[in-house]
């Protein structure tokens, strides 16, 4: 019997029929998702993108319920446990992270997968009648799983979470290149004969169309240069207040930014913290008075968008450059202003040849991985590596005489 149904802008009613399943959507650790944006700053850049992890893990629950179903109708079997564990996990897959998700990341001693497993321990205790389903899914979650496909619907090169995340970024960012025929490729899921998530092959053209999304959602959307700008604006921020006056932070989040080890107090100020609490010390910040002028810098690019500029680059930047720029930095604006010259190197790919193999299957049995039968993924597989500089709009004439001078 259908207990709710939650209307999804994506999918429309999403029925939740199973009692521990509406034990998870209504625990305090789900629900904080609500608060926590699926894209971080991007909605600086692209102003409808204020959709929220919530909404994120809601969407692959459904989305696995639906590659579920197309398995079982496939005379694959799936054990009653192993069904609701599946939508159990996907459900959980991203409830550790933590404000602005991946950007926070960088800040912090572990990655949100291992702090989703730690909230998925702890929730074994939590839910009525949920220990031996919570268990299952925390193997799945970990793929400590015999059955190999059951883990790769959670994480694989083309997993519930990636066609999910995709179709719902791109309808909020109103970037029409990311969707993806999502519906398509979860009918023709199969499995091969050792137990591995694959598709059928009439499913070529329809992965080449996600691939290809995939990597036209990174460029434009996810590593859109000015979201690089307010990201690294953000990271130079806490970590140079973690570093000098860390007194100006609030409890929860220095305890959370200097924390070296997963203990049981910083799993508690974690799972306290979103986005709210950090835009709301980074406002008042601003208006701080206590504060130094690069505190004051960063804190303007944030509340007011006045914004680091960046420039993409196929070459990295000779050191003598970098130190040129920091010294300009420090005499033109204010002494620290140095630390304003950012860079480093990001990586853009949608498939990676060396990583689990996508496989297709044929009406003769025989199978092949997807880059045997895809010119476009033999040629490039996809992927991109280019260099970013980040620097005060202040030192514009600088840059160009530096960047003129190399041909760039």
């Amino acid at each position: 019997m259908t207990l709710r149904y939650i209307n999804d802008p994506v999918y429309g009613m999403i029925p939740i029929k199973n009692p521990i399943i509406m034990q998870i959507i209504d625990h305090p650790y789900f629900q904080r998702l609500r608060h926590i944006r699926q894209l971080g700053f991007t909605y600086m850049v692209f102003p409808g993108a204020v959709h929220n992890r919530f909404q994120h893990a809601l969407g692959a629950y459904y989305l696995m319920g639906k590659a579920i179903e197309t398995l079982m109708e496939k005379g694959f079997h799936i054990a009653d446990t192993d069904r609701v564990a599946l939508q159990v996990a996907i459900l959980l897959h991203d409830v550790g992270h933590g404000p602005f998700s991946h950007v926070f990341e960088e800040l912090i001693l572990t990655k949100h997968e291992k702090i989703s497993k730690e909230i998925m321990e702890r929730l074994k205790s939590q839910i009525s009648n949920g220990y031996e389903i919570m268990e299952r899914a925390l193997a799945i979650f970990t793929g400590d799983v015999e059955q190999k496909f059951l883990h790769q619907l959670i994480s694989s090169q083309v997993d519930i979470d990636r066609l999910d995340y995709l179709a719902r970024d791109s309808f909020f960012a109103g970037v029409s290149e990311g969707m993806v025929g999502y519906e398509r490729i979860i009918r023709l899921l199969t499995l091969t004969d050792s137990g591995q998530l694959a598709f059928e092959h009439k499913a070529l053209f329809s992965l080449e169309r996600f691939l290809w999304s995939r990597y036209l959602m990174y460029v434009q959307v996810y590593t859109h240069k000015t979201v690089l700008a307010i990201e690294k604006a953000f990271s130079l921020l806490l970590t140079h207040l973690r570093d000098t006056a860390d007194y100006l932070i609030p409890d929860l989040l220095v305890k959370v930014l200097t924390s070296t080890s997963l203990t049981y107090e910083f799993l508690e100020s974690y799972m306290k913290l979103d986005d709210n609490d950090v835009l709301s010390f980074i406002k008042h910040l601003h208006y701080d008075n206590r504060t130094d002028r690069l505190t004051q810098y960063l804190t303007n690019a944030l509340v007011n968008r006045k914004l680091l500029k960046v420039h993409l680059s196929n070459n990295t930047l000779k050191d003598d450059d970098i130190q040129y720029l920091s010294e300009q930095a420090d005499r033109k604006l204010f002494k620290g202003a140095g630390k304003l010259i950012i860079t480093g190197e990001m990586e853009t790919y949608a498939y990676i040849p060396k990583g689990d193999p996508v496989w297709l299957i044929f009406p003769d049995g025989t199978k092949k991985k997807l880059e045997e039968l895809s010119p476009t993924i033999q040629k490039s597989a996809i992927t991109e590596k280019r260099y970013y500089l980040c620097y005060p709009v202040e030192l514009k004439d600088e840059v160009h005489g530096i960047l003129y001078s190399r041909g760039n």
